[in-house]
């Protein structure tokens, strides 16, 4: 067995850390100009990074499957230029993959609904019309120069949605139905999620004496790359007595915003949380997230509120799918600077009538029948797809051009047909309509009176 190239890997995600951390959102940027921003600093560096590792890795052991994560494009690159079968994971349903016309892609606004369902026609044109034109305009040119980065490393070009060349592969899914906007799926695409990661995680000793005698406590998590602190937000809470701790996990990025900073009485800052454990503790009351798809997944498990801040991907499309089922109140940084958040706390935790609770009761009911078969369903797709392959889940449309699979060839000889139909009894309409109103007759005696003169 060939081992996998340990040393060369590690070394190039150290380099995408390091380009990950040159790539902070800033502050009143568009989200289609930052998504532009993260495709030409880190990305495009990245695949040039990863595709070279993946590659001779791939090329050197011929594996029987290889399984890419979704955005690790390099892999599907390095998969597909070798002919190698590729299964696609993916923690939530991307835009392009088994869409729905009546759903949205990704945006910054957690506010705006997840489909265009309640829409008005103005803002379905605006979501639908100018808002893809907008975003080819921030994107177009780091598009292109990924796809000049393909050519120049010998990749087939594939100007299009990365979609495009997972269309023929397995995609496994570890989201679930009642989370997920219901859409039709593709054969190609199962949902075998929640996976529970943290099922058996527990609490450090310091953790666990915290939490101790504790009633209602606000747990914070804003991810990595979040730097912003709202403290002031969690000492209103604090000094409400709506909440009597908070444990705020930082990360090597955000942890020195704190620094020097005297934070509220009650609150605990902790570099690592098992945060599965803290979630499911009862003196857990909300969660205050940045609305990454892991930590959604994980207070819906939980059956637990949340209010979430969210910076980019899919956290603000996940914050306004959860702000419609009723379990999470979405905000955007700008919201959290004007001192949106404490209201947002006080919300939840006050929870008047109890419908955040009993939303969140409702979710972790639904994620838990989900998720009782998710890690085995996942386990049985990659044993048929490494004996097996997955032609027989592939539709015949999938082998077909696009009109026939579509009939537009029935289509437009049935159209056709009509029209011949419809054609000729319009002609004849015509015609007795001319004759009714005496044409005939006009004729006639024109042919009589020259007949004469002659």
């Amino acid at each position: 067995m060939i081992k996998f190239p340990r040393d060369g890997v590690e070394a190039a995600y150290r380099r995408l850390d390091d380009m990950i951390a040159q790539t902070a959102v800033e502050e009143g940027v568009d989200f289609n100009a930052h998504a532009g921003q993260m495709l030409e600093k880190l990305l495009i560096p990245a695949y040039e990074v990863m595709y070279g590792t993946y590659y001779d890795y791939l090329a050197a052991s011929r594996p029987a499957l290889v399984m890419c994560d979704f955005m690790a494009d390099a892999c599907v690159d390095a998969a597909h230029t070798l002919k190698l079968p590729f299964v696609v994971a993916m923690p939530t349903l991307m835009p392009g993959v088994t869409d729905a016309p009546y759903n949205l892609g990704w945006n910054d606004d957690p506010h705006r609904p997840a489909t265009t369902e309640r829409m008005p026609l103005w803002q379905k044109l605006r979501e639908k019309v100018a808002g893809p034109l907008l975003a080819m305009r921030h994107l177009m040119g780091p598009l292109l120069k990924l796809e000049a980065t393909r050519k120049r490393l010998g990749v087939e070009p594939m100007y299009s949605h990365p979609a495009k060349r997972w269309a023929a592969s397995l995609k496994i899914v570890t989201t679930f139905a009642g989370f997920e906007v219901p859409r039709p799926l593709d054969p190609l695409v199962h949902l075998v999620g929640p996976v529970d990661t943290h099922e058996n995680s527990m609490l450090t000793p310091e953790l666990e004496a915290f939490l101790e005698g504790r009633r209602r406590v606000v747990y914070v998590a804003l991810g990595q790359w979040v730097v912003l602190a709202p403290r002031d937000a969690l000492e209103a809470v604090l000094e409400s007595g709506l909440a009597d701790g908070a444990i705020w996990a930082t990360s090597p990025k955000n942890a020195p915003a704190f620094e020097g900073a005297a934070l509220p009485r009650g609150v605990l800052l902790q570099r690592w949380v098992p945060q599965g454990a803290v979630l499911r503790h009862a003196a857990t009351a909300a969660f205050v997230s940045h609305g990454g798809i892991e930590s959604c997944h994980e207070a819906m498990r939980a059956g637990l509120p949340m209010v979430i801040m969210c910076v980019q991907g899919d956290q603000c499309t996940n914050a306004a799918k959860l702000s419609e089922l009723g379990m999470a109140v979405g905000l955007t940084r700008g919201d959290v600077r004007s001192g949106a958040l404490g209201p947002a706390l006080t919300t939840i935790l006050e929870d008047k009538n109890g419908s955040f609770r009993a939303a969140a009761n409702r979710m972790r009911g639904l994620a838990a029948i989900a998720g009782r078969r998710s890690k085995d369903a996942a386990a049985d797709l990659l044993e048929m797809a490494l004996n097996y392959g997955w032609s027989h889940l592939m539709p015949p449309s999938s082998r077909m051009p696009w009109w026939a699979a579509s009939n537009a060839d029935v289509i437009a000889v049935c159209a056709a047909a009509a029209a011949a139909v419809l054609g000729t009894l319009a002609a004849a309409a015509v015609m007795l309509t001319w004759r009714a109103r005496g044409g005939g007759k006009r004729e006639g005696e024109a042919e009589f009176h020259a007949k004469k003169r002659e």
